[in-house]
């Protein structure tokens, strides 16, 4: 299988395709990357920037013509700190959906981690030892504990370096006054994850990304002519010989004396002082680098996912297989359905004493979770129509044609307008079956609404039935967002359910101080 990945990161947007191979490995096909610097003044305006925008667009447009012309069956595309950020962050992935076809998903920081250390797993023999993982981005950095492929932590904190560059306000020399506000700012915003990881002990620090590989060619290979320093190390000692040189350099000078890349140069200083900052913290000495990244990572969880998925359609009913074809004809699989999928039997479950749906029902449910966004295929705009009709007219084995229009009723009615006596295919409906369809579009549409940034940020979804209300309490870290648009798509499970469905932000699960403890990878 022939697979895309695109990030669009708050410097770049990358882009990486491979073919899955049957053992297991990816064999390199194309790789490129644009500088677009989307995160510029973000995170001190809250706003990606019209001309950041345009020249994002622009690439995402690029690698989607690319990995087409070259055979890719699916083009996965993840957005990161600056796109969840900002304000109009939405607008952005709704444009690039219109512009390019491409659904961009916006993950959390610690699924960003997550995927990080998937794609580590697979360039640096780990050997069981304990592995930090560290990734510094513009926005955001990750930092990720595991042994195996196991994780055990994983977080995101906002110490990106163009966040540091427009936190500090000087991308030229820093005197020792900068370098101490530097300092006690990574500490008040590390300090306490810092802390438990050092607690927690290490093996050994991997570092990826470009800033990382950067410095790592810097301290270990800078006259050399390698390839990559994939497994190479760095001692702490050399760093810090490297950091004091960097941070007395105007940004010109780190290019001309010191080989950085231009592109680099304005913030480059800034992710030396904080790699040395953290090694110093948790007590390591040195350092290994990948060149691993979070598109590997992507394209890695992608086809673990969908063998996983391939496997449960192969041992499941013909329906169940059926809807897998279909969703992954028309790139309607992935993370986010599954997630979506898991929130819709969670809220049904835990409300069926009230609306007493059997377990065929339940099946509906599941399966117009999956199927819900086929119609994207088609446009984003009508998408639950579009839907509808691919639905309705896809050759469907194991189903009846009562059951294929039912199906496809319900995931049209899974956004938009609520249905009414007055729209035909509905009225045609038996009133039981109605009763069926008004529940399970209900749950449906809180479920999506608990996505709605599609980065997975609510973690489960706590049901509780009172005579007077049923309360949902949506688990995660930053889900304020989701709990907001899930009270707009309330009106119909309300009258679904006939009472008042309050939904509100619940507990934050964690097994370390701000540390997610995410799913193995």
């Amino acid at each position: 299988m022939r697979i895309a990945a695109i990030d669009i990161g708050s410097n770049s947007v990358h882009m990486i395709a491979a073919d899955a191979q049957s053992a297991g490995g990816l064999e390199l096909i194309d790789k490129d990357k644009h500088f677009v610097r989307l995160g510029d003044g973000v995170f001190e305006t809250g706003h990606l920037r019209e001309d950041r925008v345009e020249a994002a667009v622009e690439a995402i447009e690029g690698y989607a013509r690319i990995a087409r012309s070259i055979g890719a069956e699916r083009v996965v595309t993840v957005a990161t700190s600056a796109t969840r950020e900002a304000e109009n962050g939405e607008d952005f992935v709704r444009r690039v959906r219109d512009e390019t076809g491409l659904d961009a998903r916006v993950i959390s920081g610690e699924e960003e981690a997550r995927l990080i250390y998937l794609a580590v797993l697979q360039t640096i023999d780990l050997q069981q030892r304990r592995a930090l993982v560290v990734d510094i981005g513009g926005g955001s950095v990750e930092l990720t504990v595991g042994v195996g492929d196991q994780i055990e932590v994983a977080t995101s904190l906002p110490l990106g370096v163009r966040r540091l560059r427009d936190t500090i306000g000087d991308e030229g020399r820093l005197d020792k006054k900068d370098l101490k506000r530097l300092r006690r700012h990574i500490d008040e915003v590390a300090g306490e994850v810092i802390e438990a990881i050092h607690e927690h002990g290490v093996d050994l620090v991997v570092g990826t990304s470009g800033t990382l590989t950067a410095l790592g060619e810097l301290a270990i290979a800078p006259d050399s002519s390698w390839k990559t320093i994939n497994s190479e190390s760095a001692s702490l000692e050399d760093l810090e010989d490297l950091t004091k040189r960097l941070v007395k350099q105007s940004p010109k000078e780190r290019v001309s004396d010191s080989g950085v890349e231009p592109r680099r140069a304005d913030t480059i200083h800034l992710g030396a002082v904080l790699i040395t900052h953290l090694l110093k913290r948790i007590a390591v000495d040195s350092i290994t680098f990948s060149d691993a990244s979070l598109r590997e990572g992507v394209i890695r969880d992608y086809l673990q996912q969908s063998e996983a998925d391939a496997g449960r359609a192969l041992t499941g009913s013909l329906q169940r297989r059926t809807v897998f074809e279909l969703g992954r004809r028309y790139g309607a699989d992935g993370p986010r359905a599954r997630h979506i999928r898991t929130l819709a039997l969670e809220i049904f479950d835990r409300t069926r004493e009230l609306h007493g749906r059997t377990d065929d029902d339940r099946r509906y449910l599941e399966y117009a979770a999956e199927l819900h966004r086929v119609g994207h295929f088609v446009s984003y705009r009508r998408n639950h129509k579009h839907a509808r009709y691919l639905i309705r007219h896809a050759r469907m084995p194991g189903f009846t044609n009562d059951e294929v229009r039912f199906l496809a009723l319900l995931v049209r009615y899974h956004r938009k307008s609520l249905p009414k006596a007055k729209h035909k295919r509905f009225n045609k409906l038996a009133p039981e079956r109605q009763r069926a369809l008004e529940v399970l579009a209900g749950i449906l549409r809180v479920a999506i609404a608990l996505d709605r940034k599609g980065g997975q940020a609510v973690t489960s979804a706590l049901v509780e039935v009172h005579d007077e209300n049923v309360e949902i309490y949506a688990s995660g870290s930053d889900v304020l967002d989701e709990v907001r648009a899930a009270r707009q798509e309330r009106a119909l499970l309300e009258r679904a359910l006939g009472r008042e469905v309050v939904i509100q932000c619940g507990v934050v699960e964690s097994s370390m101080p701000h540390l997610s403890s995410p799913r193995s990878a």
